[in-house]
This record gives structure tokens, sequence and C-alpha cells, in this order.
């Protein structure tokens, strides 16, 4: 054999027993014990604090806010709460946070700094990672209003125990369930019904939300944006400029009436 042939040879068996060796030691440490779990990791991020009970939330100008159910009323802030194109343009300049927050009455307000549309009806994980999210945990939402950011609302995990919601969206992004990369299992999230009145704004209804009687009214060039979501007696109401894309069974069953 070659030289070159026995260099390469032992190039590839000595990566391959590189592999198989961490492989051994990691899956030591995981029998151990020896492991962060996504809880810990979460926590490592976010400060968890509860609060009283909101009938309304306003949310201005947030990036991204996570709304996920739960019995009791709380709030997940970011330990770096920092805009992240802070010192991009003024070096070690100081750093506005991105997220601040104060509850007046049953009111909870959750303002951010951005100022103009956000319409990003599709990112990726890495995307979002790199955002100060906020989460607001709560038995139901009954009176959103979302304007310059996004939201993602998350549905229960038993089809017994839907969440209700109603919003007002405006020139913002919401999705109804969680969005995964294609053909990635994933567990699905149930809503007793939704209502969204949207101004300038995207609905995205992603693949892995199954939806009670949701009723969605589009104004001022607004965007419905059916993943192939499971629908039950859905009703749509939009006027002339705006978008209504439907899927698969949801185009035969839903009921569109044009303003």
């Amino acid at each position: 054999m070659k030289t070159s042939n026995k260099l390469i040879l032992g190039f590839i068996l000595g990566f391959f027993g590189l592999a198989i060796a961490v492989h051994l030691v990691l899956y030591s440490e995981y029998r151990k014990g020896h492991f962060v779990t996504a809880q810990q990791m979460h926590e490592e991020d976010y400060i968890k604090q509860p609060i009283p009970a909101s009938r309304v939330i306003f949310i201005d100008g947030a990036i991204w806010v996570n709304l996920a159910p739960a019995r009791e009323f709380a709030l997940d802030l970011p330990r770096k709460n920092e805009d992240p194109d802070a010192h991009m343009f003024i070096k070690n300049a100081a750093s506005p946070q991105a997220i601040t927050w104060r509850q007046q009455g049953d009111t909870l307000f959750i303002t951010g700094n951005i100022t103009a549309s956000v319409h990003r009806p599709f990112s990726d994980g890495h995307y979002r990672a790199n955002l100060p999210q906020v989460t607001v945990y709560g038995p139901a939402f009954d009176d959103v209003v979302l304007n310059h950011g996004q939201v993602y609302l998350q549905g229960a995990g038993d089809s017994t125990m839907g969440l209700s919601a109603r919003l007002l969206v405006l020139n913002s992004t919401v999705w109804v369930g969680m969005q995964y990369e294609l053909y990635r299992p994933a567990p699905r999230e149930y809503f007793d019904s939704i209502n969204i009145r949207s101004f300038n704004s995207i609905v995205v209804l992603n693949a892995h939300s199954t939806v009670e009687n949701p009723l969605i009214h589009l104004h001022d060039h607004s965007e419905l944006k059916d993943q192939s979501a499971r629908l039950t007696h859905p009703t749509i109401y939009c006027t002339p400029e705006s978008h209504v894309d439907l899927s698969g069974d949801n185009l035969k069953k839903t009921q569109v009436i044009t303003q």
C-alpha cells in the first residue's frame, strides 16, 4: 500500500476512533447524571415571577412575546435584557433595555423599542434564540392588543383543555401554534377558540395547531397564511386588499366573507 493511502486510512481510522471516544465519554457523563436539562438552561437565561391576574395584555414594540397556557399568571423576563443591535453603530454606548413592563390595575403593559411593522411569518430557531423573548403565562388570554411586534400563541397540550384567546393585532405577526421545520414530529397544540382582528398584519396558522371555531377579521392589507392547521368551522372576514391563503381540506370548509 502506498504511503499516501496509508496516511489517508490512518486519518480516517483516527477520526472515527476520536468520534467514538467522545461519544463514550458523553454517554458515561449522561449515565452519571452529569448533564444540563432544558429547564436548567431556561432558568439560566430567564427570570420567572408571579404577577396578578391580567384581564388585558397590551404589547407594544416587543419583537417576540410568547403567550403560554398555565394555571396562574406569571412572567418570564430575559436576564440579558438588551437590544441585539446595541453597540452596532456607537461603540461602548449605554444599552437601552429591549423590554420593559408594568402592571396598572388589571392591565399588563409590555413595551419594547420596535417602531416599524413586524412582518416575519417564517423564522428559524436560531433567529428567535438571539432575541430578547418574553413569556406571559396565564389560564386564558381574553383581551390582547399587539402593536409593532410578534407573538407566538401557544395552545394547550390536552385536547380537553384547549386555550381560548382574543387578539387585536396591528402592524405585527402572530403565530397560532409553534412553527417547526418540515416533517419534524412535534406535539399538537389545541385551541378551543381564537378571535383575531388584524390590521396590516400577518396571521400564521401553523401545522401542529388544532383550532375550534376560529374567527379572523383581516383589514388593511393583512394576510392569513394557513400551514395545514386543523380547523373546525373557520370563518374569515376580509377586505379586498387583504390576502387569504388556505391549504388542504381547509379550502372546502372555511367560510370566507368579503366586506
